[in-house]
């Protein structure tokens, strides 16, 4: 299948992807790299994201305010991830 890309970066799903994946506007997806290249995947939401950053903190025994603050102190001093 085909997408164009428009002048904003923008592309359209064509409809047997967004049926195959089962998502309509708002929804959010994914891009993986791959060997080959990148493949779309249903994303998840923002809501589901924060719960597990959640179970993560807690399987570290970090709270979650400490992690956010780690990470404020990592992206000040040029130490993020990218």
């Amino acid at each position: 299948m085909l997408a164009k890309v428009s002048s904003k970066g923008q592309i359209v799903l064509p409809k047997a992807v967004r049926e195959k994946l089962n998502v309509r506007a708002g929804s959010f997806v994914r891009f993986e790299q791959t060997a080959d290249g990148f493949k779309v995947v249903k994303g998840d939401g923002l809501a589901s994201l924060q719960g597990k950053f959640k179970q993560q903190a807690a399987k570290t025994g970090i709270s979650v305010d400490a992690a956010i603050q780690a990470a404020r102190e990592e992206v000040a001093h040029g130490r993020a991830k990218r």
